[in-house]
């Protein structure tokens, strides 16, 4: 395959290019599906993934849940996005996982104000509805207290937090 051409899988799912340069990349898939550079994010497997919509959710978890682990809270959100119907966008590979990250993962026995999570979507959605749909998923002791559309192109939510305060 030529450098810079890109090949779709049999489903028509995100494609895959051979090895070429981000920008040559970037704008080849652009060119082929009609999209803004923006909404194409660079996954580990040097494959391009199509990302619609980045939402940043700050929440807060009470006292009833401080003992809950990072990743059973992280499963948690999973499993709340799917009973909200949030579109979730997945990575790609043999065992694909929803795209979630928290900002700072705290230490058991922490009750926390405004923690912050990114989830991408592969479908454009309100916040605000999905602040509705979301809430009415969640377990006692956890709340959102808010919603908001964040562009694909910025960095990591963890490269992004400066400090935290206990």
């Amino acid at each position: 395959m030529a450098s810079g051409r890109a090949r779709a899988t049999e489903n028509g799912m995100p494609f895959h290019l051979a090895r070429c340069d981000y920008n040559t990349a970037l704008g080849c898939v652009c060119q082929v599906l009609g999209l803004l550079a923006e909404t194409v994010a660079r996954c580990p497997q040097r494959c391009y993934t199509i990302i619609m919509q980045r939402l940043r959710i700050t929440f807060s978890r009470g006292p009833q849940v401080k003992y809950i682990s990072h990743l059973d809270i992280t499963r948690m959100w999973e499993r709340v996005f799917r009973r909200a119907g949030l579109p979730l966008a997945y990575s790609q590979g043999f065992s694909p996982h929803a795209r979630i990250s928290i900002a700072a993962p705290l230490a058991t026995a922490i009750t926390a104000d405004a923690e912050l999570l990114d989830v991408e979507l592969d479908r454009r959605m309100d916040p605000e509805y999905a602040m509705q749909c979301v809430r009415q998923q969640l377990p006692p002791g956890f709340e959102v207290r808010e919603v908001e559309e964040v562009p694909a192109q910025w960095r990591a939510l963890q490269a992004a937090v400066r400090f935290s305060e206990y």
